[in-house]
């Protein structure tokens, strides 16, 4: 395989990438009830939009038109009553691992140091993602360990 290859091929995986995060925090967005963590899924759906535009146009420019989505999120089976938040922060994680690979193979494959500045960014900002989605899962985390002592507290139980 030629460089150009390789490049429309890591183009398009990291599109579909960005159109997954967008359709799918979307999705797990309009089911958060905590209106702080919506709002960051939402920018995080933004960021990915921005992204996937960004990617799209650099298809374009390398002479390639005929690109079209994998729409891999029709075929999610995420329903809401099964649904948790501590599963949003894991998938968000490993949705956001798998595009800093993608982000960094298109990295090494770009000659032009303005691209190589804003891809870099791009990878920033997924890395903060990352961040904050560790942080939440942790406080999520440690928040139902002190439900479970609190609502199965011994003492609660006895008076029951």
């Amino acid at each position: 395989m030629n460089n150009k290859e390789d490049l429309i091929k890591i183009l398009e995986s990291v599109i579909d990438i960005e159109h997954t995060t967008f359709v799918c925090f979307n999705y797990i967005a309009s089911l958060l009830k905590n209106g702080r963590i919506r709002t960051r899924f939402y920018n995080f759906t933004k960021e990915a939009q921005k992204n996937k535009e960004y990617l799209i146009n650099k298809l374009k420019e390398i002479g390639v038109t005929d690109f079209v989505l994998e729409e891999k999120c029709k075929f999610c089976r995420l329903k809401p009553e099964s649904f948790s938040l501590l599963g949003a922060f894991n998938l968000g994680i490993e949705i956001n691992k798998v595009a800093i690979k993608l982000y960094d193979t298109l990295l090494d494959l770009n000659k032009d140091n303005k691209e190589k500045i804003l891809l870099k960014r791009i990878i920033k900002i997924k890395n903060n993602q990352i961040d904050f989605l560790k942080k939440e899962k942790m406080f999520s985390e440690q928040k139902e360990a002190e439900d479970i002592i609190s609502n199965y507290c011994i003492p609660k139980i006895i008076s029951k």
